[in-house]
């Protein structure tokens, strides 16, 4: 059994190391209920495939809202960064087969992945953190519409 720290400072610096180690803990599990979500879902056409994504990230954050504020707000990045990396990687992984099975030889599905991924990541995470006064149906609606027709779009020259 550890003993307690007595003095603050000690405590303060138990506390950023429990932090720590639960932020690691906090992106492989997010990313494990996401991934797991998407994997059988692959063949679903894209408006469904993007809809059950966004609800899956958005179930993730939700699951444990504080440790994600801990996490964004608190937790320097050095100590999750490698884990959050590889939560994208998982995600955008998938993406691209997905990108690459329903339309080969059009703009890289890798590029095109990342940037909904990050899309889809960053908005979520601000709705969990922020909760403004959009309800959650509505912020997936407006996501899956956004990355359907993103997907969608012409090609750029």
């Amino acid at each position: 059994m550890r003993k307690e720290p007595r003095q603050e400072r000690s405590r303060q610096m138990v506390e950023r190391i429990l932090t720590a180690g639960r932020s690691e803990r906090y992106w492989a599990e997010t990313g494990d209920r996401v991934a797991a979500s998407l994997a059988d879902r692959l063949n679903n056409p894209p408006d469904r495939l993007i809809r059950n994504a966004v609800e899956a990230l958005l179930f993730a954050l939700e699951h444990d809202s504080q440790l994600l504020r801990v996490v964004v707000e608190e937790v320097p990045p050095r100590y999750s960064e490698a884990h959050l990396h590889a939560l994208r990687r998982r995600i955008q992984d998938l993406g691209s087969a997905y990108l690459a099975g329903r339309a080969p030889g059009e703009r890289s599905g890798t590029t095109r992945s990342w940037a909904i991924v990050s899309a889809m990541e960053a908005l979520s995470v601000r709705w969990v953190l922020e909760r403004p006064a959009v309800r959650r149906e509505e912020l997936i609606e407006e996501l899956t519409v956004l990355a359907t027709n993103y997907m969608a779009g012409a090609p750029t020259a």
